[in-house]
């Protein structure tokens, strides 16, 4: 399972990231045991209401689909703040001042949407 990680290697490595990423599912298919699952979870847009993936991941999100063969769920994934304070400190913290106008502050929370990518590997014989 990688959770908010595999993302930085289109991020960090624009020019080179589908071959690491090809590495990547190498030496995950190597570990993985028979009947056993792939899990990568992602952000599919914080402070949207809708999922909207970020422009800089859609290539990434379908070679994971169409490539690599993942099924993906979308999940709503708010977070919900104690008050205005903690809601404006923790956003400013983790996702930079310009977010913090997204934050609902009637309820409270920052809309948050998640995917997650699965992936099983039934047989030996299935790896790719």
């Amino acid at each position: 399972m990688s959770g908010w990680s595999l993302c930085y290697l289109v991020t960090d490595d624009p020019l080179n990231w589908k071959r690491t990423l090809r590495d990547l599912m190498t030496a995950f298919f190597v570990v993985l045991r028979e009947n056993g699952q792939i899990i990568i979870i992602e952000t599919m847009g914080t402070g949207c209401a809708i999922p909207i993936p970020p422009d800089h991941l859609t290539e990434y999100f379908a070679v994971l689909e169409s490539f690599y063969g993942f099924k993906k769920e979308t999940i709503r994934t708010d977070c919900k703040f104690t008050d205005n304070d903690e809601a404006e400190r923790f956003v400013e913290l983790f996702f930079g001042p310009e977010t913090t106008a997204k934050i609902d502050h009637k309820t409270l929370r920052l809309p948050e949407n998640t995917v997650i990518f699965s992936r099983k590997i039934r047989t030996t014989f299935e790896r790719s």
